[in-house]
């Protein structure tokens, strides 16, 4: 999900819902740098696929809650912060870089709609 580009005239609502698809989107980069760093070949898997690559998440993170019920704990195997910093330098994904002229209509809507329910957790 892409956020509001910032020009200066974001609305407290549309800053809101930025600052909380950022602190969203820091939880999933650390739990997909978690998978990477088990099973090292998602780094280089690429499907065109959408429903092919949501099952690939799936067993993948079915997998992950096996190996840790079985305590198989990967804090000796992998950085998050190191694995994160990688993903981030083969794939900014920056507000401000994204062209919103390329985004479709009907996501700038759904988005919206998001905007109007997320709780407001910044002051003026």
């Amino acid at each position: 999900m892409v956020g509001f580009k910032d020009n200066g005239h974001l609305t407290l609502r549309q800053k809101n819902f930025n600052v909380i698809l950022s602190k969203i989107r820091v939880k999933i980069e650390n739990a997909f740098a978690l998978l990477k760093g088990r099973f090292r070949r998602l780094k280089f898997l690429e499907t065109i696929r959408l429903e092919l690559a949501a099952l690939l998440i799936i067993s993948v993170c079915i997998l992950h809650n096996v190996c840790i019920l079985n305590g198989d704990l990967l804090q000796d195997l992998i950085d998050v912060d190191e694995e994160r910093r990688q993903e981030n330098a083969n794939n900014p994904h920056n507000f401000e870089d994204m062209d919103e002229e390329h985004i479709e209509n009907d996501a700038i809507r759904k988005r919206n709609n998001i905007v109007n329910h997320v709780p407001i957790i910044l002051r003026n």
